[in-house]
């Protein structure tokens, strides 16, 4: 079967955001990660749901099975996938989710590149500055220390860099002399 992973994930993803509620989102996900996992450790389940050849209420009470205790939402998405053979996308869904239910409560995840761990205020003015800048009610940032960034900071998120480290801040200047070297040169010409 040739598909667009992505274009399915995220088809499902929109589908399952108008039925699962803000404030049930992070439950949702929860159990469906659970259910990925399951599938990770036990090829064969998904082998035995990917060859189409296993009887409808035999899908149906396997899926009742794995599903046990989870939400009623949950266990209809996972018969879903099962029966419309899209099951070996369940990994992209859970991510696209994720992303999904990160951006309808206004949170974003970012990644700081830093020399060393800024203290309890910089880190505060930074979540502040990122809050303004992208409109969210919340960021999460997780530091990661690389002793070779010579200082500034890099931040990264899924759709954004921000690259305010002193390397890349001195190759603009170089950039800029070398531009203006190259047009004085016209100038003379």
């Amino acid at each position: 079967m040739s598909y667009d992973r992505e274009k399915y994930a995220t088809a499902y993803v929109e589908a399952i955001g108008e039925v699962v509620k803000i404030e049930e989102g992070k439950e949702f996900i929860d159990q469906l990660t659970e259910l990925n996992q399951v599938m990770l450790e036990n090829p064969e389940l998904e082998t035995a749901f990917r060859s189409r050849r296993l009887p409808q209420a035999i899908e149906k009470d396997l899926v009742t099975t794995l599903c046990q205790g989870y939400k009623s939402v949950v266990q209809s998405f996972f018969l879903v996938l099962v029966q419309n053979g899209h099951i070996m996308i369940l990994d992209r869904i859970c991510a696209k989710f994720i992303e999904f239910q990160n951006e309808r409560q206004k949170l974003m995840v970012f990644k700081a590149v830093v020399t060393y761990l800024p203290d309890n205020l910089q880190q505060q003015k930074l979540e502040e500055v990122l809050k303004n800048k992208f409109d969210l009610n919340e960021v999460q940032i997780n530091y990661q220390i690389d002793k070779d960034l010579v200082g500034g900071i890099i931040i990264e998120s899924n759709t954004y860099l921000i690259d305010d480290s002193v390397r890349t801040r001195l190759n603009r200047v170089r950039d800029s002399l070398f531009q203006m070297k190259i047009n004085s040169k016209e100038l003379e010409a």
